[in-house]
């Protein structure tokens, strides 16, 4: 992925050129995107990486084709990215409008994630939350930025 990554790249840029090389895999709802647009995350190669291994190991769990979960989340591992199948009860009920998005005209699934850093400074971390739409058979991604508030 770093191929796609030049001095003048940014988050928006990776997310656009991702989303578009596997739209028939990865789709960015447009609060998402936008998300991105505001982002001043600096890993932009973990970050490519992150997105990459969504449409293509993440994807291929999903549908039958590819790893098993071990397997995609040691691919996120060997990129220190972390994966998280859920937000946490407190979390949800403390900072629930944090955690607010529409997809099909109903409430957005934002448990799924994947967490790039540790620090709360949106330079260092980012969060991508995202569900799978079992119908169309693809990764929506609902959430794209600096790290929501938690419970934590």
């Amino acid at each position: 992925m770093a191929e796609i990554i030049d001095a003048s790249c940014n988050a928006s840029d990776i997310a656009q050129f991702v989303s578009e090389a596997y739209k028939d895999r990865l789709r960015f709802l447009p609060p998402a995107l936008r998300d991105t647009k505001k982002s001043v995350f600096e890993g932009l190669e973990q970050f490519a990486q992150a997105l990459w291994t969504l449409a293509t190991f993440y994807w291929g769990m999903k549908t039958g084709s590819g790893p098993t979960l071990d397997r995609f989340t040691e691919a996120l591992a060997d990129h220190s990215i972390r994966y998280e199948s859920h937000i946490s009860e407190v979390t949800s009920g403390r900072y629930g409008r944090e955690y607010k998005r529409r997809y099909k005209d109903k409430k957005a699934d934002l448990n799924e994630h994947l967490k790039l850093g540790t620090s709360r400074d949106p330079r260092f971390t980012m969060r991508i939350h995202f569900q799978w739409d079992e119908e169309e058979r693809l990764v929506v991604i609902n959430y794209c930025g600096w790290h929501t508030k938690t419970g934590n």
